[in-house]
């Protein structure tokens, strides 16, 4: 069977347009609030694009847990911008009702320098 100029076309623009599809985690569709699929699982992995699409954010591990669409935080960042930075992602997604963030802010020191050899 020999397949048409027409024929590889479309078959090289589908496997183009699936692969350009893949680069980024899209948003899920915002089904109404009454909806009731529009539950805890669908916040958590709403807020965690959100968060892993932040270029600075998405170098940390960040948990993301939600209970009756309040959403809960958890991990570690160096800075207390970041930490509200992240709340301020969460809080801004759909249908959340309040963010419990307990992002922890750790400073890091500088590793000492090593004495060089006498």
């Amino acid at each position: 069977m020999r397949l048409g100029c027409g024929t590889w076309r479309c078959c090289v623009l589908l496997l183009a347009t699936a692969w350009a599809g893949c680069s980024q985690p899209k948003l899920a569709p915002l089904p109404p609030p009454d909806d009731p699929h529009y539950d805890d699982a669908w916040i958590v992995r709403e807020v965690s694009i959100r968060l892993d699409r932040d270029r600075e954010l998405s170098r940390f591990q960040i948990y993301v847990q939600s209970t009756s669409r309040v959403v809960f935080l958890q991990g570690a960042v160096p800075s207390e911008s970041l930490r509200q930075r992240a709340g301020r992602l969460a809080a801004g997604t759909p249908c959340v009702v309040g963010v419990r963030n307990n992002i922890a802010v750790i400073r890091q020191p500088l590793p000492k320098e090593q004495p060089g050899p006498p």
